[in-house]
């Protein structure tokens, strides 16, 4: 195990739930220095998600972090440090960032049980490396089954989207359907929260972490992260997509 994991998973407390409250607007919990998000060199991550036997894309994640965050993104990756190294260190700045906004778009139909497994396939890897505790993974199984109950008849649908705007103390997930119906809108409080779902991202094998880490890591073309994240804020800090 090298030095930088150790200290990763010496940051990471054990998770815990904690209570959802709702109507609190994300956006009145910025400070002037942190908006917008992902303008800066490396402050925007992207990954897309394969999962099926003809390797066609499930789902993508853009991530857009605030500034401070960008530029120890851009320190890690270039310092002549070995690429574990590196690799390591960007994960361990991404989930303890200050600020980030996180976008999913679902590129297919997806089943409740399929967004489900998914998820506790990286809740389960998390488990292994000590970022969540046994008791907070089946805590998680219960009530993500209650959250996204709505699911059940519905289903995931191509163009779905959920956003998750994390502030240090809390997380607002909310899931906008391609009609443009808002289904799920709630707030998490307390940095434990927050941080799980970062650390289902960014665990080692968890299955968006090398693709977000690539993102930044292995591109070195001009990009169109700044844009991206713009539009992004533009469409979710109201907390009013």
């Amino acid at each position: 195990m090298t030095p930088t994991v150790r200290r990763l998973l010496a940051c990471l407390a054990v998770l815990l739930i904690c209570p959802p409250t709702i109507g609190v607007l994300f956006a009145q919990s910025y400070g002037p220095s942190d908006l917008p998000l992902g303008q800066q060199p490396h402050g925007h991550l992207h990954a897309l998600l394969e999962r099926t036997i003809f390797q066609l894309d499930v789902l993508s994640l853009d991530l857009c972090f605030d500034s401070t965050t960008a530029a120890a993104i851009g320190s890690a990756v270039e310092e002549p440090a070995g690429d574990d190294d590196a690799r390591d260190e960007v994960a361990r700045l991404a989930m303890g960032a200050h600020r980030a906004l996180g976008v999913i778009e679902f590129r297919r139909d997806v089943s409740l049980d399929q967004f489900l497994d998914g998820i506790a396939e990286d809740h389960d890897r998390a488990v292994r490396v000590g970022l969540l505790a046994d008791s907070t993974r089946n805590a998680l199984r219960t009530d993500l089954r209650e959250w996204y109950g709505f699911l059940e008849t519905r289903g995931i649908r191509d163009g779905d989207r959920i956003a998750y705007r994390f502030a240090p103390d809390r997380v607002r997930t909310t899931y906008l359907g391609v009609e443009g119906q808002t289904h799920l809108d709630r707030i998490a409080r307390g940095s434990q929260r927050r941080a799980s779902v970062l650390g289902a991202y960014f665990a080692p094998g968890a299955s968006l972490r090398e693709g977000l880490i690539d993102s930044v890591m292995k591109v070195r073309e001009p990009r169109d992260g700044p844009a991206r994240c713009s539009a992004l804020s533009a469409a979710w800090e109201t907390g009013s997509p």
